[in-house]
């Protein structure tokens, strides 16, 4: 029997952790089982979603955690390590071991190195490099390096990320694949022009119905930058006075994501309802969708958005909004660029929407569908194919 092991460093909702679970979830077979290794921090829900689906194929790690503690990292390891060894000799066969984030990329490429017998894998769902400290970066190229030279296959969901790490020679032995970080489109298609959704999303949280309403779905932490964010409402507001915001996540920068919104005198205009079971509602209710984050793979959130019909603002803070360039709906923006332009560009992209500059039925894959790549079953397969021909060559 062969079997495939997902480590992923907590299971908080984001795009990584949803990937992992729907993997270890959607291609689990009698003869390949998939397991999770996690750490315990992260969100409730996720975690007892994975508990419901998983069963006794979740298992929790209680070391592995955020941020950086050596000796918490240390015990990490140690955990890791061990439910690799039972799990290979319990098996009888060599494992596929798939580690997803930063810091479970790490220890958990180690640790499979240090079991023996493992394929290795690793998804790269984004690199921070370009916003780190010159001391931070280097401990983190250093890091990725180390595991980099154990790795067998490295699967990055956008191109840029995959023409970084071979410019820093990240692992050089490995193999590097595309595989996308994809969703399934149909319920989200469902979401355009269901006017009764609309109204349901807008009144559950109070959002008149006749106001511009800004949405962004992302987690409150560096990362995200939510605090920009702000800033671009603000200069939203000068353009489109009526204007509403609608921020859905948490994280440890809600606190000064609150504090920022009562200093500018926006609490009656901007919504932070913190994490929500179905992001579907919250794409309904909205015009326009923004993600200004500081880095990216390949955001999840924003091929949701498009699958709804929003049209898309987003920073291109590494080059991935790039390969999205089949869709007509997307204004993209340098990493640099000021709050004022993105308030702008999300003027523009209202313009164009109230308009109908946007004619969904000319082009039917940005109208209806994703490209077969950005789909969950398209993925799934590529993952299929690549755990088939590990064994295959064993």
């Amino acid at each position: 029997m062969s079997a495939v092991v997902h480590i992923i460093t907590a299971l908080e909702r984001g795009g990584a952790q949803r990937i992992a679970l729907e993997t270890v979830a959607q291609l689990h077979h009698h003869d390949r089982p998939q397991w999770l290794i996690t750490g315990s921090f992260g969100d409730t829900a996720l975690i007892e979603e994975a508990r419901e689906r998983l069963g006794k194929r979740l298992i929790i790690v209680p070391a592995l955690n955020r941020p950086i503690q050596p000796r918490q990292d240390a015990q990490a390891f140690v955990g890791i390590y061990r439910c690799l060894r039972q799990l290979s000799q319990s098996l009888g066969t060599p494992l596929v071991v798939h580690t997803h984030s930063s810091k479970a990329g790490v220890l958990g490429r180690l640790a499979a190195h240090a079991v023996g017998n493992c394929h290795i894998i690793h998804t790269v769902h984004g690199f921070g490099f370009g916003v780190a400290s010159t001391r931070s970066q280097w401990l983190l190229e250093a890091a990725e390096r180390m595991a980099g030279a154990v790795t067998n296959v490295l699967i990055f969901v956008s191109e840029s990320d995959r023409d970084l790490a071979l410019r820093l020679k990240l692992a050089p032995k490995a193999t590097y694949q595309i595989i996308r970080a994809a969703l399934d489109p149909a319920p989200f298609v469902a979401l355009r022009k269901n006017l009764t959704i609309r109204a349901e999303a807008r009144h559950q949280w109070n959002i008149p119905e006749d106001v511009p309403l800004i949405v962004t779905v992302a987690n409150c932490k560096p990362q995200k930058d939510p605090l920009f964010h702000i800033e671009v409402f603000k200069e939203f507001l000068e353009l489109e006075p009526n204007a509403w915001f609608l921020f859905v996540g948490d994280g440890v920068l809600k606190s000064a994501l609150v504090q920022r919104i009562t200093e500018l005198g926006l609490t009656q205009k901007i919504v932070l309802p913190g994490f929500i079971a179905d992001s579907r509602l919250a794409l309904a209710a909205g015009d326009i969708f923004l993600l200004a984050s500081r880095w990216e793979g390949l955001p999840r959130s924003v091929l949701e958005a498009m699958a709804s019909g929003l049209p898309v603002v987003v920073r291109n803070s590494t080059g991935w909004a790039d390969e999205l360039h089949w869709s007509k709906r997307l204004w993209s923006l340098e990493k640099d660029a000021p709050a004022s332009a993105f308030a702008q560009a999300l003027h523009q992209a209202l313009l164009s929407k109230n308009t109908n500059t946007l004619n969904y039925q000319d082009n039917k894959t940005d109208a209806h569908f994703l490209p077969e790549e950005f789909t969950l079953d398209g993925m799934l397969e590529r993952l299929d194919i690549l755990y088939k021909s590990l064994y295959k060559n064993s």
